[in-house]
């Protein structure tokens, strides 16, 4: 696994069960750091794939603002947040959705069991999200549909709007859910994307656009998904 795997937490407890979970997974431990980081200036610039794991309930700093910074010292990153047990909303995860977090895992009795299976299905390109947090996001994402994300870009309405859900890390049914068509139709925008992009990959296509300056969060008001 050419990826390396940090821990974020400021509770040195709860940063060494972290750990601890992770180490039991033969595939996981080769890449992870044997020690969790209790702040931002502790981790080292790193320009091998990194994924972070963010304990929400224990770091002082601002998720969003966290995230770009980890970003800068090591790009292409990763996240996944770990969220105190019944305390983090769905607007909360859809915020820090558009902050670029992958994967929401709860600090519960089952994070043991959960945590390494999030941590896998993310390094395989895949999001770890409640559905209906994906709903919310989706929803939300809509409004800015309509214009270009990129005008630069050879690509008909369409194909910008499969193309700005793409960078939003959906997949092809959601994708096809939000834009009402079929995951067939969707399947075939994002061929004919590619064909007229010159990319071959969902990564390569996200590394045309920087999702963080052109996708601002919205505000998001309780009750009004």
């Amino acid at each position: 696994m050419d990826c390396r795997l940090y821990v974020l937490s400021s509770h040195p407890l709860a940063g060494a069960v972290l750990v601890r979970c992770l180490a039991a997974d033969p595939g996981l431990r080769r890449g992870l750091h044997s020690k969790p980081y209790s702040n931002l200036s502790s981790v080292p610039q790193d320009t091998t794939p990194c994924m972070f794991l963010l304990d929400t309930s224990s770091l002082q700093d601002d998720i969003p603002v966290l995230c770009r910074a980890l970003r800068g010292r090591c790009p292409n990153s990763k996240f996944l947040a770990l969220l105190p047990p019944d305390r983090s909303s769905e607007e909360d995860m859809v915020r820090m959705l558009y902050a670029g977090i992958d994967a929401f895992v709860e600090l519960s009795d089952k994070v043991e069991e959960e945590l390494p299976k999030a941590v896998r299905s993310v390094l395989e390109g895949n999001l770890w999200v409640p559905p209906q947090v994906i709903r919310k996001y989706i929803r939300h994402s809509n409004f800015i549909l309509e214009k270009q994300l990129r005008p630069d870009l050879p690509l008909t309405a369409r194909q910008n709007q499969v193309f700005q859900l793409v960078v939003r890390r959906l997949s092809n049914k959601e994708i096809a859910d939000a834009l009402k068509i079929s995951e067939r139709t969707a399947k075939f925008h994002l061929s004919n994307i590619f064909v007229k992009l010159g990319v071959n990959s969902r990564a390569a296509l996200v590394e045309t656009v920087d999702a963080a300056t052109y996708l601002p969060a919205p505000a998001i008001k309780a009750g009004h998904a």
